[in-house]
């Protein structure tokens, strides 16, 4: 439950400093658009909204650097996280990238989804329902912007509109993020800037 005593943030603040973020990990907005005409099984509230913003190489000492060092090297997360509720006890499924990604899609684990490493075979089953799928059939239109590193392998080749199968929408010609940025050295920062203005456009 957030905590009453935290400073408030509107909408339009939120989605302006995640934009500025441009963290190559990727971006996911999630966008409402309602149609009357569409056979999708149910609509959202109307004005209901989802952003997800994954920010990559989030592990020790990142977390546990001191409010003014945090404040000094990452200072758009450190903004959101500060406007936001901050959670205390967190777990993920796998220390790896791409494993620990597919598990956050599905819900699944890595035994099931039978990805372990970011090695390959990395493409997942499209076969498995993600909270893409799910949201699309609640009404919304997804978008994934950034980093994606779920199908087509280390070198983050680009594919004709590699995210539809898993339940999300390239806002980019075609290919989404490309190549996505799947951790080669410098690799996010030069993909930053291509990555926040996919997303600025989209929200334009």
């Amino acid at each position: 439950m957030p905590d009453q005593g935290s400073r408030s943030i509107t909408r339009r603040t939120f989605l302006g400093t995640a934009a500025k973020t441009g963290i190559a990990a990727g971006a996911l907005a999630t966008a409402l658009q309602l149609f009357a005409t569409s056979t999708r099984a149910a609509t959202p509230a109307a004005g209901l909204n989802l952003l997800l913003v994954m920010a990559d190489q989030m592990r020790t000492p990142w977390v546990y650097l001191s409010p003014s060092l945090q404040r000094a090297t990452m200072p758009s997360v450190t903004k959101l996280a500060s406007q936001g509720v901050r959670f205390s006890n967190c777990y993920k499924s796998s220390n790896d990238c791409t494993p620990s990604r597919t598990t956050q899609a599905t819900g699944l684990y890595t035994h099931q989804t039978a990805i372990f490493a970011t090695t390959p075979p990395t493409d997942l089953n499209p076969g498995f329902p993600t909270w893409g799928t799910m949201l699309r059939e609640n009404g919304y239109d997804t978008y994934w912007f950034g980093k994606w590193h779920m199908s087509g392998g280390q070198s983050g080749s680009c594919e004709a509109n590699p995210y539809e199968q898993y339940g999300f929408t390239a806002n980019w010609p075609g290919s989404g993020t490309c190549p996505s940025p799947n951790g080669g050295a410098g690799q996010g920062q030069a993909m930053d800037p291509l990555i926040r203005q996919q997303f600025r456009d989209w929200l334009s």
